[in-house]
């Protein structure tokens, strides 16, 4: 039944997906896996507080999985709950303490934050779990940039980005790393790129049209905003 679930969202059928979960559930009521599974069914679905709901009754069913704790941490963030999913991380690492997605989301939390000292300890700490991992270079990257060098933000992106080539994050720091630097074109390409995995990029075409502008290309930068003018949800400027 897992299968056929995880089949159906790699196809983006949630309906399907949702329907087989919530079967699965029925027929087995107190496994863990399968409330987990339909907590991120759920949430694929729209629904976060029913996910939330889902992931607690795998929680009690399986209180010792560090994985379920962090995933109730995902669905917190998800829902602006910030306080609330740094308390369900520390659980997830009482329970494991390498458990490396777990710090990594601390380190994200943390840079979201601005507790740059804090992100940079924790990106330490799973350093030593597996510092050669490529959301932590990735993190790593982002921390350098939030402190003001570029260079070192850019040839860490760069690392990472071999296996996390389409990550919006990513490309973006890359983007901006190239923007304290100069290199128009590049930050041009980076923040297309992010533009075509972003569900709305609107807020990206003044970026692109400086950038565009910025290289002599006024014709491209004016067709950027154009369509934006007179749009009550852009910013005036």
């Amino acid at each position: 039944m897992q299968q056929r679930i995880h089949e159906a969202l790699r196809r983006n059928a949630v309906d399907e997906a949702l329907v087989l979960a919530q079967e699965w559930v029925a027929q087995t009521p107190d496994d863990a896996q399968a409330q987990r599974t339909l907590a991120g069914a759920l949430a694929r679905a729209g629904d976060p507080a029913a996910a939330l709901v889902a992931i607690d009754q795998a929680i009690l069913l399986a209180p010792e999985d560090a994985g379920l704790h962090f995933e109730r941490a995902l669905l917190l963030l998800g829902g602006r709950d910030p306080a609330a999913a740094q308390v369900a991380l520390g659980d997830s690492l009482g329970l494991d303490p390498n458990h490396l997605p777990s710090y990594l989301a601390q380190a994200q939390l943390a840079l979201a934050q601005g507790e740059l000292d804090q992100a940079e300890r924790l990106i330490r700490t799973a350093g030593r779990i597996d510092a050669e991992d490529a959301r932590l270079v990735a993190l790593d990257a982002l921390l350098a940039l939030r402190r003001g060098d570029p260079q070192r933000a850019l040839a860490l992106a760069s690392s990472a980005s071999a296996q996390l080539r389409d990550d919006p994050q990513l490309l973006s720091v890359m983007g901006f790393a190239y923007l304290a630097q100069r290199h128009w074109a590049f930050a041009e390409q980076a923040f297309r790129r992010v533009s075509r995995r972003v569900p709305d990029a609107r807020a990206l075409q003044p970026m692109l049209a400086q950038l565009a502008a910025a290289q002599g290309r006024a014709d491209v930068a004016a067709d950027l905003v154009a369509p934006l003018v007179g749009e009550e949800a852009t910013p005036p400027p």
